[in-house]
């Protein structure tokens, strides 16, 4: 009887460690492949977050650069420079970031190209104007000469962005479907061990009622759902004591492969939270970027002031809603600021205010204060208020 039932439960022993093995291994390979497309998923989340803050920069370079000529102030040239070889940088990186993918690859060097000659044209009227010759490099910019490379550089740039949209969504979707059907493979090959198991152990019942009774019991509430359940009595047997030690050994292993299951689905449902954060953050600054280019070159455009007023009453609420304000500007004797335009529901005085009642035209940089006793506070303003003053250096032709 021993000797017939130790060789029963050897080959059931065999069959169950085989199933277990192939399960633990497709279980585990499901995970590697789970893993590695996350890891894809995100390297093109990089590629198209690293392209757009190139494409950013080079966009305010170029601002930089005709608020120098403009404003003559060398702030914005300081602004150019810094700009312009981040933007370099960042595009360097996607270059080197795409050798993955010839086609990209040869894309994200052309981009990088003609961002270099877009850059390189831009320094010509940036140098005339540090040379003095602000007259010639406002001829160059309003020749309008570089739109056509920048034109390229739009159409290329977003051929490419498309592109790798395109593959971060393949790569996702890959992502979900071996998550699915990994946990598929958990499920079905929990359930064949189990009545593999059971199945087995039902021919030996008449003789060996007690221990498989416990058997089964442990059995059933694994199947069941329970994944600590285990065997810890003794079983009558050595043969059925190192069956049982084996089926604990199965439990422990099924419940790791369900637990690495579930963190790759947290680490799916993370990543997709995290893609759509990155997507509201992108609509978001592509917004504000749009405002501030439209208000730009209007404000460029404005030849009085009453028409610079109308500028900033139509988009700095768009830009910064539910934070009121007004602009001031100097009176014909400079001796006075008075309000030109306000915004949120600011009241302010049409006498205006003396220039030197305010720290922020005192100091020459911006001013600000965030609570009571935050910092000195503007003649022009309550004891008790919470405001930001900004100096700004403007004009119209």
């Amino acid at each position: 009887m021993l000797s017939s039932l130790s060789a029963r439960i050897a080959a059931i022993g065999l069959v169950v460690l085989i199933a277990l093995a192939s399960l633990a291994g497709l279980l585990v390979d499901a995970s590697r492949q789970t893993s590695q497309s996350f890891e894809r998923a995100g390297h093109s989340v990089e590629v198209i977050e690293t392209t757009e803050a190139a494409l950013g920069d080079l966009r305010e370079a170029e601002s930089g650069q005709r608020g120098f000529i403009i404003t003559r102030n060398p702030a914005y040239a300081r602004s150019f420079v810094e700009r312009v070889e981040r933007s370099a940088r960042n595009m360097a990186i996607a270059v080197q970031q795409t050798t993955d993918n010839p086609l990209q690859h040869a894309r994200a060097r052309e981009i990088a190209l003609l961002m270099a000659q877009r850059a390189a044209f831009l320094r010509e009227p940036l140098i005339l104007a540090r040379r003095g010759d602000f007259a010639g490099a406002v001829a160059i910019v309003a020749s309008g000469r570089g739109r056509e490379l920048m034109d390229a550089i739009s159409v290329r740039a977003k051929g490419f962005l498309d592109e790798e949209r395109a593959l971060q969504t393949s790569r996702q979707d890959a992502a979900d479907r071996r998550l699915a059907s990994g946990r598929r493979l958990a499920i079905i090959g929990a359930v064949v061990v189990a009545l593999l198991v059971v199945g087995s152990f039902a021919l030996l019942i008449r003789g060996i009622r007690r221990p498989l009774a416990t058997m089964m019991r442990a059995m059933t509430a694994l199947g069941e759902g329970e994944q600590d359940a285990r065997i810890d009595t003794a079983m009558g047997s050595e043969e059925f004591n190192r069956l049982a030690q084996g089926y604990n050994a199965m439990a422990e292993r099924l419940r790791n492969a369900v637990a690495d299951q579930a963190n790759s689905e947290r680490q799916l449902q993370t990543a997709n939270a995290e893609l759509h954060r990155n997507s509201e953050t992108l609509r978001e600054r592509g917004s504000v970027i749009g405002l501030l280019g439209g208000m730009s070159h209007r404000m460029q455009a404005a030849r009085t002031d009453d028409e610079l007023a109308q500028i900033i009453k139509v988009f700095v609420p768009r830009v910064l809603p539910n934070v009121p304000g007004a602009l001031y500007a100097h009176n014909n004797s400079r001796n006075c600021l008075v309000p030109i335009a306000s915004w949120g529901g600011t009241n302010v005085p049409l006498e205006g205010f003396a220039p030197d009642r305010c720290w922020a035209l005192r100091r020459g940089q911006s001013h600000y204060v965030a609570g009571l006793g935050g910092d000195i506070v503007c003649g022009h303003v309550g004891e008790d208020e919470v405001y930001h003053c900004e100096p700004l250096l403007a004009g119209v032709r």
